[in-house]
């Protein structure tokens, strides 16, 4: 098994207790969003925006894909593959847009995002980048929740932006040299 597998091979589905709820207006001189968080009456499990083929072509097409190893248990060959990231160079754009971002459920909440996302940060700052981007789904609260303690800002949303036509919400980071 390659590392494209093992990564694709992570259960990629996150659990929630809020979503994000969009309501617009739209007036003659004035557009307005409003996202607001929405409490759900019980936890939920969320499947993958994506399914296992697009996911490869997006992992395909990145300019970039880091991957976070755990210690390998005895006896197994295989890698312990807890977390990737992949990004895309948008040089017109001088951005960095991180397409596929997963870390396995029982190493969430211990910094391997933060640590993918530095290291990203890193690569575009080296290759004079302005800025990060990423999409979460309005479903993935914990991602928000994620990008924001991080000090990355909203930036904007798209209404079915993903397959399962769920909208997507932007947050981007500046690069500082």
């Amino acid at each position: 098994m390659d590392d494209l597998d093992l990564v694709c091979s992570l259960d990629h589905s996150y659990q929630t207790d809020h979503v994000w709820q969009l309501s617009g207006k739209v007036g003659t001189e004035e557009l307005s969003a409003v996202l607001r968080l929405a409490k759900l009456p019980r936890a939920i499990t969320v499947r993958p925006s994506l399914d296992t083929t697009a996911l490869r072509r997006t992992l395909h097409r990145a300019d970039h894909l880091w991957v976070v190893e755990g210690e390998v248990p005895a006896g197994q060959g295989l890698r312990n593959i807890v977390g990737y990231l992949a990004m895309t160079v948008l040089p017109w754009q001088h951005t960095g847009w991180v397409t596929a971002l997963t870390v396995r459920a029982d190493a969430r909440r211990k910094g391997v995002a933060t640590r993918l996302l530095q290291i990203a940060n890193d690569q575009a700052r080296s290759i004079g980048l302005h800025s990060i981007t990423l999409d979460v789904p309005t479903k993935n609260y914990p991602a928000s929740r994620m990008c924001t303690s991080l000090g990355m800002y909203f930036c904007g949303y798209s209404e079915n932006y993903y397959p399962t036509h769920d909208i997507a919400l932007f947050f981007a980071t500046r690069i500082h040299s």
